[in-house]
This record gives structure tokens, C-alpha cells and sequence, in this order.
């Protein structure tokens, strides 16, 4: 039907285990379709039971198979992109399992210290556009300075450049430098306590 309409939805849900097969199929037998496969899937649960243990029979009629790596009731946690659990007392353990299942075949990326970033070069066109944002009431002073902030993150701080390269670990230590730094600063605490309590942005 889908294909009929040419349209693929960007998301599909499926609530609790009356739905439970949707993530499976979508990734084991849809999932394998060009048409569909950047489907994402959210799988909502709200109590693990004896109704999400399927038994191969269930799985067969679907036109699924061992192959496809199905174990009862953990399929949609494993095949759907996202889970909503809304059982506090079962959401540490699905997360754990969740993490298991990641941790299987883990390789860590490989080190990168041939990263080539703009430099000051770079900073200094977005710090350009910063300040002209800022004049035209676009943005406030602090919003001015965060920006900064990042520009000096994201172009490589001081050690990159047009013919320089910076290591991993460089921008991870600016970056965290830069966090600490406006974690720090009065107007940044007033807009996480705002959002805290308010849900929303505090434009200071």
C-alpha cells in the first residue's frame, strides 16, 4: 500500500505487545526493501509479560526464521530503533539489555589525529556572523557568547588550521573546557534552571 501511495513513513510505532511483531517485521523482511529501509521504529511497552513469549510457530507464519535472530519477547527491543518502557520498575532492565545487545561484536573507532579544521580562518567568519546577528536583535549577548564558545571548539581551536591537523583528543579537552567554562557563568545556570522548571528556552 505504501508503495502504492509513494510515500515511506520517516516513523512507524507500535504500541505494547498486540504490536509487537511491527518492528520485527519492518527490520527483518521490510527492512531488506530500498523502499523502506530508513524506516525507523518506535516500540512501545508497558509491561513485560507472557504475552510478549511467542512461540517459532508465530514466527514462521510471518514468514520469519531463526535466521532473523528472534528469542521471544526481547525482538522488539532488539529490532526497533527506539523503546518507550513506561514500567519504572522494568525500564533499568530493558536499558541493560538494550546495552548487552550493543556491546555484542563492539569495536571501538579507530584514534583520529588527522583531522583538518578551518582554524582562525573559520572562527573568525563565524564570529563575523555572530556579531551581526547579535546587532540585529537576532540573538543576546549571551547567545553572542556561547557562539563563540563553539566556534572555537568546532573550528579547531588554536592548534588547527589550513595545513594542520588536530588530534581526537584535542577537541574532546577544548570542548570540555568550553562546557566547564559556561557551566559556570550565571546567564547559562538561569537558562538550565528555567528549563528545568518551565520545559522551555530562556532567552537571556
Amino acid at each position: 500500500s505504501l508503495k502504492k501511495l509513494f510515500w515511506a513513513p520517516e516513523v512507524i510505532v507500535s504500541n505494547d505487545w498486540q504490536t509487537s511483531f511491527v518492528p520485527i517485521l519492518g527490520k527483518a523482511i521490510f527492512g531488506k526493501d530500498e523502499f523502506y529501509k530508513d524506516i525507523k521504529y518506535v516500540h512501545i511497552v508497558h509491561s513485560y509479560n507472557n504475552n510478549f513469549s511467542m512461540d517459532q510457530k508465530s514466527f514462521q507464519s510471518l514468514g520469519l526464521s531463526e535466521q532473523d535472530d528472534l528469542d521471544s519477547f526481547l525482538n522488539p527491543v532488539k529490532h526497533a530503533d527506539f523503546t518507550v518502557v513506561l514500567n519504572d520498575d522494568q525500564r533499568i532492565w530493558v536499558a541493560k539489555q538494550k546495552a548487552l545487545e550493543l556491546a555484542e561484536g563492539y569495536e571501538p573507532p579507530t584514534y583520529r589525529d588527522d583531522l583538518k579544521l578551518p582554524g582562525a580562518g573559520g572562527r573568525t567568519a563565524m564570529t563575523m556572523a555572530l556579531k551581526g546577528f547579535k546587532a540585529s536583535g537576532k540573538i543576546s549577548d549571551h547567545d553572542e557568547y556561547i557562539g563563540k564558545k563553539l566556534a572555537y571548539v568546532i573550528t579547531g581551536g588554536d592548534k588547527a588550521g589550513l595545513t594542520k591537523s588536530v588530534d581526537e583528543q584535542y577537541l574532546l579537552d577544548i570542548e570540555r573546557e568550553a562546557f566547564i567554562s559556561l557551566a559556570g557563568e550565571k546567564l547559562s545556570q538561569d537558562r538550565i534552571r528555567f528549563m528545568l522548571k518551565k520545559g522551555k528556552p530562556l532567552r537571556n
